[in-house]
């Protein structure tokens, strides 16, 4: 009988204690999912600088500090390929300007990004392509590839600038030589 007991009493003990683990292990393999599910340039860029400035959400004075620190790299990738965006969705928005055969193409982020909670970030696209590549484009989502042709951080085309708040706004990105990919 006290056989029979001890082993009713165990019994609980070990589920309980199984059941503790594959917890522990589920929330292990989430973690490792949430951190290697996204890797792109983006985070390459963004995340040193939340972590020499994890304050930039409000205090002023390290957002201009900052916003210094994007400033120098968005205007050092000028006239070079533009990885940054290339894994970030964007949405097509609308078509600009028909130029013969040249359109520009208006893409911008469907809601902000939020990376971990430790940055939020926007920006919008002036994209050149073909018309024919424009005539596909409908409604959706979608991967932009090219090269940075111009950077408006001045807001001359959307009225919105580049600056660093709560929110890592990026102002527009003017993207040619685009490889437009259906998300």
């Amino acid at each position: 009988m006290k056989k029979v007991l001890a082993f009713m009493m165990l019994v609980p003990i070990l589920i309980a204690c199984t059941n503790g683990n594959t917890t522990i292990s589920q929330q292990a393999q989430d973690s490792v999912a949430v951190t290697e599910r996204y890797t792109g340039e983006a985070a390459k860029i963004l995340d040193p600088l939340v972590k020499k400035y994890p304050n930039f959400k409000d205090n002023e004075i390290v957002q201009e500090e900052m916003a210094k620190s994007l400033e120098e790299y968005f205007t050092s990738q000028i006239g070079k390929p533009f990885p940054f965006i290339s894994d970030l969705t964007v949405k097509f928005e609308e078509i600009d300007q028909v130029n013969g055969e040249t359109t520009m193409v208006w893409f911008t982020t469907p809601d902000m990004y939020s990376y971990n909670s430790k940055w939020d970030l926007g920006f919008r696209l002036l994209v050149e392509m073909t018309k024919a590549e424009a005539s596909t484009l409908s409604s959706d989502y979608y991967n932009v590839k090219g090269t940075l042709k111009q950077w408006d951080k001045k807001g001359r085309f959307t009225g919105t600038g580049f600056h660093v708040s709560s929110t890592i706004w990026l102002g527009t990105f003017v993207i040619s030589d685009a490889t437009i990919t259906k998300r």
